[in-house]
Formats: C-alpha cells, sequence, structure tokens
C-alpha cells in the first residue's frame, strides 16, 4: 500500500512526540514533577508540537474541519488527542505537586487548594476520555 510521503512524515512526527511524551513522564517520575529536568522534558514535548503546528500538522488543528478528514484522518485525530491527554496529564502532575510544595511551605491561601483540586478533577477528566477512546 502506497503511502504519501507527507502522511509518513506526520506519523514519523506523532511517534516522536509520543516518545517525548513517555521520557517527560520517565524523567518526571524519577526527578519530580516540579525539578528544572521535568519542564525541560515537557518544554521539549511543547517545541515538537510547535515544529508540527509551523507544518500545518492536525496535531495543532492546522488540517481541515471534522467533516473533510481524509482517509486515515480520524486515527491521526485519535493519535493527535491522545498526544495531548498525555501531556495534559503530565501538566496536571506538575500542578498537583507545585501546590503540594506551596502548602508544604505554609501557604494556605484558598486559590492554591482551589487550584489542587481542579487538577485532581482534570486528571480524572483526562481518565475518563483515555476510557471513552478506549486508549
Amino acid at each position: 500500500m502506497f503511502k504519501h510521503p507527507a502522511t509518513t512524515q506526520l506519523y514519523m512526527m506523532y511517534d516522536r512526540v509520543e516518545e517525548a511524551i513517555s521520557d517527560a513522564q520517565r524523567i518526571c517520575a524519577q526527578s519530580g514533577p516540579e525539578s528544572q529536568d521535568c519542564r525541560v522534558a515537557w518544554d521539549i514535548v511543547e517545541e515538537l508540537e510547535a515544529a508540527d503546528s509551523h507544518r500545518g500538522g492536525p496535531m495543532q488543528g492546522g488540517g481541515g474541519g471534522a467533516n473533510h478528514m481524509s482517509p486515515g484522518g480520524e486515527a491521526a485525530m485519535l493519535s493527535s488527542f491522545e498526544i495531548l491527554l498525555q501531556k495534559m496529564d503530565g501538566k496536571m502532575d506538575q500542578c498537583l505537586a507545585t501546590t503540594e510544595k506551596l502548602s508544604d511551605l505554609g501557604l494556605r491561601d484558598h486559590s492554591i487548594a482551589e487550584l489542587h483540586q481542579k487538577a485532581y478533577e482534570m486528571k480524572e477528566a483526562i481518565w475518563n476520555a483515555r476510557q471513552a477512546i478506549g486508549q
């Protein structure tokens, strides 16, 4: 089966982003979600996503609308959505760790506690979305 070079390049980009996300999750688990290494790892994920955006790739919504999806577009959209969910999950881990650290340091402001709760709720919503798409 022939694959258009742009399609092959798109899947290679997805592979790189997914690998970068896995690396970021591993690094954050090892060094802590608030560590410099963790922040740098997620910055790399963002840079890869930005590179796709400049190419007009669907990871950042540069493709056609849902009604004009090309063959294989649904799989690409689901892959893009999973990448986004993984990234958001990592960021919510960072938010939870940071708000816990602030609380440990004595900052007991209501807005910090509320942010902690919202991050927890987002992690639940992310888990539910993953279950809904079968990931």
